[in-house]
C-alpha cells in the first residue's frame, strides 16, 4: 500500500492509501456484466418506493423478510414440490443440479455452443443474427421492447424538443405504429410514427423498473429511458395527452388525461443520461418545427382546408375569385 501526503495552501496534508497494484482493479469490470440483480439506486427508489417493492411473492434474498410477503412462503414450497413432483426429482438433487451447473457455467456454455456450431453449415451463421440470451425476466421485456432502436449518427443528449402540441401546429402528422418495438420512432416527410403507449395500473411499475435496471446494467446504452425522455418532451400539460389519445398513440386506461400527463412527466426524474438515440429525430423535428413555410402551411391547411366542406368552399372561393379577376382583365381590354 502506498501512502500519498497532499500539502494544501494552509499546511493541510491529507494521507491517501493507494493500492500497490491496480490491474486486480482493471480486471473487475469484466466480472459485473453477469451481475444482474441490482438494489435499485436510493435516488430511484425514493420517489417511488412502492415501484420497486414486491406486491405478492419475494423471489431472492432482497425482500425475504417482508412481514407483507411471507404469507406466500408456503405457496412457494407447494411449487417446489409440484416441480419435484413433475420432474421426478427430489429437492437435494435439484439442489446439487443447480450447484454444478452454476460451477461449470462457463465452461459447459462453452463447449456446447461450440458443438452447436460444429454441427451447423457456416453460411447460416454468418446471414442470420443471433439474438443475445437475456439476463432475467426485466431483460428480456427490455429486449422485446427495445430490439428494433435507432442508430443515431450524433449520440448527443437531448436538450430541447417541441411539445406534441406545437409539431401539430407546425403541420408534423402524428400516426400510431403497429411495430410492438417501445422505440421504433419514426419521422419522415411530415408523419411521425410512435408506437402504442398503454397507460394503465401497472404502465408506472413497469417501466420504473425497466429504467432503474437500464440505469445499473446498460448506462451506455438505456433505450427505455431515451423513449421516455422523448414522451416526457412531447408531453407537458394535459392538451399534449389529448392530441395523442386522439391519433391513438396513447391508450389512455387511467381516465383521466391529466393524470397519464403527470405519470409521464415524473419517470425521468433522477435518471441520468449521458447521450440519447434519439439526437438526430429532435433534431429533425426541430428544424420542422421552426421552419416557417412548414408553419404557413400547416395554418392554411388548418384553417382553409381542415375538413372536406371547408376545403370544397375554398376551392370554391378561389376559383370565384380567378373567374371575377379574369372577367376585369376583359373588361379592360374592351375599354
Amino acid at each position: 500500500m502506498l501512502q500519498v501526503k497532499l500539502k494544501m495552501k494552509q499546511e493541510l496534508q491529507i494521507t491517501l492509501d493507494i493500492p500497490k497494484d491496480l490491474k486486480s482493479f482493471i480486471s473487475e469490470p469484466a466480472l459485473w456484466p453477469d451481475l444482474c440483480i441490482y438494489r435499485v439506486p436510493r435516488k430511484l427508489r425514493a420517489r417511488k418506493p412502492a415501484a420497486y417493492t414486491p406486491q405478492y411473492i419475494s423471489i431472492g434474498p432482497f425482500h425475504r423478510n417482508n412481514k407483507a410477503l411471507k404469507p406466500m412462503e408456503k405457496q412457494k414450497l407447494r411449487y417446489l414440490a409440484a416441480f419435484c413432483k413433475r420432474t421426478g426429482k427430489d429437492s437435494t438433487e435439484l439442489a446439487k443440479q443447480i450447484e454444478e451447473e452454476k460451477r461449470h457455467k462457463d465452461g459447459s456454455v462453452g463447449k456446447d455452443n461450440k458443438n452447436k456450431e460444429e454441427d451447423l453449415p457456416e453460411k447460416p451463421l454468418q446471414e442470420i443474427p443471433l439474438p443475445e440470451k437475456p439476463l432475467h425476466f426485466t431483460d428480456l421485456f427490455r429486449k422485446y421492447r427495445s430490439y428494433c432502436h435507432p442508430e443515431s449518427k450524433n449520440n448527443k443528449s437531448v436538450k430541447k424538443l417541441y411539445d406534441a402540441t406545437m409539431l401539430h401546429e407546425a403541420g408534423v402528422n402524428f400516426k400510431a405504429s403497429e411495430n410492438a418495438c417501445s422505440i421504433d420512432i419514426k419521422f419522415k416527410r411530415g408523419e411521425l410514427k410512435m408506437p402504442i403507449f398503454e397507460a394503465d395500473d401497472t404502465t408506472e411499475l413497469v417501466i420504473r423498473n425497466l429504467m432503474a435496471f437500464e440505469q445499473c446494467h446498460y448506462p451506455d446504452q438505456p433505450l427505455i429511458c431515451d423513449y421516455i425522455s422523448i414522451l416526457d418532451f412531447l408531453i407537458n400539460t394535459e392538451k399534449d395527452v389529448d392530441l395523442l389519445v386522439r391519433k391513438e398513440i396513447i391508450v389512455n386506461l387511467l381516465g383521466d388525461n391529466k393524470t397519464v400527463a403527470k405519470l409521464v412527466n415524473n419517470l425521468c426524474l433522477e435518471i441520468i443520461a449521458s447521450g440519447s438515440c434519439f439526437y438526430d429525430l429532435s433534431e429533425a423535428l426541430n428544424k420542422h418545427c421552426e421552419n416557417p413555410l412548414c408553419r404557413t402551411m400547416a395554418i392554411l391547411r388548418s384553417v382553409y382546408f381542415s375538413n372536406l366542406w371547408r376545403g370544397t368552399g375554398t376551392v370554391a372561393a378561389i376559383a370565384l375569385l380567378v373567374f371575377t379577376f379574369t372577367q376585369f382583365l376583359d373588361c379592360i381590354k374592351i375599354i
